[in-house]
């Protein structure tokens, strides 16, 4: 019997960093909020942490994306960098050990240096 999930799609990206400038996440959280609308518009069910009320419980939003068939994960420069908690990390390991397969990988600056996502952090 095939599951039903909760959401279509599960919107990650970098919230904090103790590198980035807080333009830049602005900027993140503001093409994040975007893409959720406008997929929404869509009829798509969407779970991004801008648009929910319980999104700053790591539980409820690794549970979110659990039940998310998609995961779009929004790459910038300061993605991967150290500091300002590792929500982002931890989302990123339930989207590989979970729906990896079903994953969309789109760098919103042209900054981005794609060989940082080779990098394990364990």
């Amino acid at each position: 019997m095939k599951q039903t999930l909760k959401y279509d799609i599960f919107i990650s990206y970098r919230r904090k960093s103790s590198g980035a400038r807080k333009t830049d996440y602005r900027h993140s959280s503001s093409v994040a909020r975007a893409l959720a609308l406008e997929l929404e518009a869509e009829g798509y069910k969407v779970f991004c942490d801008v648009l929910s009320k319980s999104s700053n419980n790591i539980g409820d939003r690794l549970k979110a994306l659990e039940n998310s068939r998609w995961a779009i994960v929004l790459l910038a420069d300061y993605s991967f960098d150290e500091g300002g908690g590792d929500m982002f990390r931890k989302e990123l390991r339930c989207i590989l050990d979970n729906i990896q397969e079903n994953c969309i990988w789109v760098s919103i600056d042209d900054r981005f240096d794609k060989s940082e996502c080779a990098k394990d952090d364990d």
